[in-house]
């Protein structure tokens, strides 16, 4: 097995421990604070399976998720795709301390081609199912939103009222909180379904610099341009930033 960066060269699973979102130091996130309320609660995405697929992208490294008698994923990050063998759905939304992460050997062999997705869908999937109706930290109820193109909602999970929303986005740059107003739905189904488009590069944020947003990649074809992918790392180095914070800046072990 190559040698990047694990207590032994075995094949061994290891888990993942992360520390209590409590610890954070005394000066993060402080133009944040003020903006959570009540209807508009936040989550951590180190908290959970999104945390360690961030990770991993960040890491560059391919690797084996796996939650005992629940399912595993493939995270191919130089290739950015991914394949997937999930039993139950509360996969998803376990805590991210009960997953175990593996090395994938350099010359191992993948999946058969035609099981995989591109990243970008597993961004948004696990994005999606550990929102549970909040917004991922990074994102707040005054951002400006325009989506850059229409996400495949066949291909992914969605609210009721998420074509609505969608069309909304793409249509015109908005609020939460005026969106809310004006397709009169709950606030969990928009936190929902922008937390999961910022994450996954189909979420322009209008007020904030370029950087904070992810980058739009092609729904309709596994190959993405370079130029997409330099973008929407630069866009996920933000929430990797906040990862750092709530970890305490101690890196996960693989």
């Amino acid at each position: 097995m190559q040698d990047i960066g694990l207590t032994s060269t075995t094949s061994a699973p290891m888990k993942m421990h992360y520390q209590n979102e409590q610890i954070v130091s005394a000066d993060a996130e402080p133009k944040q604070q003020h903006l959570v309320d009540s209807k508009y609660p936040h989550f951590s995405p180190a908290n959970y399976l999104i945390g360690i697929v961030l990770h991993a992208i960040e890491s560059h490294k391919n690797v084996q998720i796996s939650l005992p008698s629940q399912g595993e994923i493939f995270v191919w990050a130089h290739e950015e795709v991914y394949a997937a063998n999930i039993k139950t759905e509360e996969f998803w939304r376990a805590p991210a301390d009960q997953f175990q992460v593996t090395a994938i050997e350099e010359n191992a062999g993948g999946l058969e081609c035609n099981s995989m997705r591109p990243l970008h869908e597993l961004l948004w999937s696990a994005t999606f199912h550990a929102s549970q109706g909040k917004l991922i930290d990074g994102c707040h109820k005054f951002d400006v939103v325009q989506f850059k193109r229409w996400p495949n909602l066949t291909r992914l999970p969605c609210t009721p009222n998420a074509t609505r929303i969608c069309a909304a986005l793409v249509a015109h740059p908005i609020t939460i909180m005026i969106l809310r107003a004006m397709l009169k739905i709950d606030t969990a189904e928009i936190c929902q379904i922008y937390s999961a488009a910022y994450i996954a590069g189909v979420a322009n944020v209008l007020n904030r610099k370029k950087s904070e947003t992810g980058a739009a990649t092609n729904d309709e074809s596994d190959s993405v341009p370079e130029s997409s992918k330099i973008e929407r790392k630069r866009g996920i180095m933000d929430i990797l930033s906040l990862l750092r914070i709530k970890l305490g800046n101690q890196r996960p072990g693989y």
